[in-house]
């Protein structure tokens, strides 16, 4: 690769702010897995579960010191659907 095209790349993404929401969702995130020791199973969340409502129903688990997220988020596993 030339050297000028990775020299700007690399100019270019040391000079990108990280957007806040994103932050502000792994900040949350990572003290919902120090607390409960699993990270947030987004795979299992409904799709109408916004991001939002998602880092709010964290932090309430992590206030209330249960994990709950999913009763929170009103998503349920159902163990006889197969991906």
């Amino acid at each position: 690769m030339n050297q000028d095209i990775l020299s700007e790349m690399n100019e270019f993404i040391d000079s990108t702010p990280e957007p806040t929401k994103d932050t502000e969702y792994f900040e949350v995130e990572e003290a919902y897995a120090r607390q409960f020791g699993h990270g947030v199973p987004t795979e299992m969340l409904p799709p109408s579960a916004s991001r939002e409502r998602i880092i709010e129903a964290m932090r309430v688990c992590i206030e209330k010191q249960k994990d709950d997220l999913l009763s929170i988020l009103k998503a349920k596993i159902d163990p006889d659907y197969k991906y």
